[in-house]
């Protein structure tokens, strides 16, 4: 969906058979974690959040726990998200789950 999006046949890598994470929903499904956190920067364009909300709703849908974060990054291309995630996992992990 992210290289449709794109106009891309290939991915980064130069690859033309990524793999992409909403065609594993049915995967996730079957071994789901408690909960995801998805991290999204409304204006990141490596991974759209358009994108990410697909896969959110796909997950929804199995029923997959997902939690939805609006953050912006501190970077240019708008997808460095590490202390932010960081921040997530240590909340998370603060709860007990």
């Amino acid at each position: 969906m992210r290289n449709q999006e794109r106009g891309l046949r290939a991915d980064v890598t130069g690859y033309s058979d990524f793999v992409d994470p909403i065609d594993l929903v049915s995967d996730v499904a079957q071994h789901p974690p408690n909960k995801v956190i998805v991290l999204t920067d409304p204006k990141g364009k490596t991974v759209s959040a358009l994108v990410q909300a697909a896969y959110i709703q796909a997950l929804r849908h199995v029923g997959v726990a997902v939690e939805h974060r609006f953050l912006p990054p501190t970077d240019a291309p708008h997808h460095v998200l590490r202390q932010a995630a960081i921040l997530a996992a240590a909340t998370y992990s603060a709860q007990g789950m």
